[in-house]
């Protein structure tokens, strides 16, 4: 036996609340969570790598002379993500190649969490490549600074390869050797998102006049037409056992079973909390 009741606006409301997840890609599974791998090149003639050179420029380094280390100005680089406002020991260099690890929406959620990139060498530097005395390895490790700037584990003095934008789930490998090996690699990787979650709030309140009768003979009447005890009874209320919510074209969208049968009370209001997280 069904009672159907429409609930009103202030029975109804969304609460949010952000979980922090932590993810891991290994060397073969960027396609599972649709990461990208796309290459640009400041003066190649391919037109696409070329464009995406140019895109990532204007996005987030247009403030910037190619290979210059000095101040940054104006201080608003990166919009209002921005996590430094220098280019101290070539923290934001971008050179002639630029690879990027483009994460989807769905997996990075509000923002990639600073500080929590980590990626795992598989040969994303030449063996035997030096640079301001650092001799890279396949075997090094890229980390986030909580600046938004990936660097190698462990150098000195410290190399920098790259920035994570933390906000649009982008990570950018500038160095011009590193960028050219990940238009290649995918490495393995891990980083932590920030997940909104949202829970739909319903009160489902029944009055204690409501829903006390029925006119369903198969709870008034026996298996002979005559009534039942139950249905003589002047004690006799029925039992709630399971809650369902509809949407506006009386689509059952969720339905939620109580944990034992609830007696519907005809001297007090009754009221059912139902939370959905979506």
């Amino acid at each position: 036996m069904s009672a159907y009741k429409k609930l009103n606006r202030q029975d109804s409301f969304i609460s949010t609340y952000t979980a922090r997840k932590s993810w891991t890609v290994g060397e073969t599974g960027y396609s599972a969570y649709g990461i990208r791998n796309l290459y640009g090149e400041k003066d190649s003639t391919n037109t696409s790598d070329k464009l995406l050179y140019d895109s990532i420029k204007h996005l987030y380094y247009k403030y910037f002379k190619d290979v210059d280390t000095t101040e940054v100005t104006p201080s608003n680089f990166y919009d209002n993500y921005r996590q430094s406002s220098t280019k101290e020991e070539g923290r934001y260099l971008l050179e002639n190649k630029v690879t990027v690890y483009s994460i989807p929406r769905e997996v990075y959620g509000t923002h990639i969490e600073p500080g929590t990139v980590k990626i795992y060498g598989t040969n994303y530097m030449d063996t035997g490549y030096v640079d301001s005395g650092y001799l890279g390895t396949d075997t090094d490790i890229l980390l986030d600074d909580k600046e938004g700037n990936l660097y190698v584990e462990g150098s000195s003095p410290i190399k920098y390869v790259g920035n994570v934008i933390y906000a649009h789930g982008h990570i950018i490998f500038t160095d011009t050797e590193t960028a050219g090996y990940k238009q290649v690699i995918n490495s393995a990787m891990e980083w932590k998102s920030n997940q909104p979650l949202y829970t739909h709030n319903y009160h489902c309140t029944l009055k204690a006049s409501e829903f006390n009768h029925t006119l369903n003979n198969s709870a008034l009447l026996d298996e002979y037409g005559e009534k039942t005890d139950n249905a003589k009874d002047e004690n006799f209320q029925p039992y709630i056992t399971t809650v369902g919510l509809y949407n506006d074209a009386n689509e059952l969208i969720a339905v939620a079973k109580t944990g034992q049968p609830i007696i519907k009370s005809a001297d007090t209001d009754t009221t059912i909390i139902v939370k959905l997280d979506i």
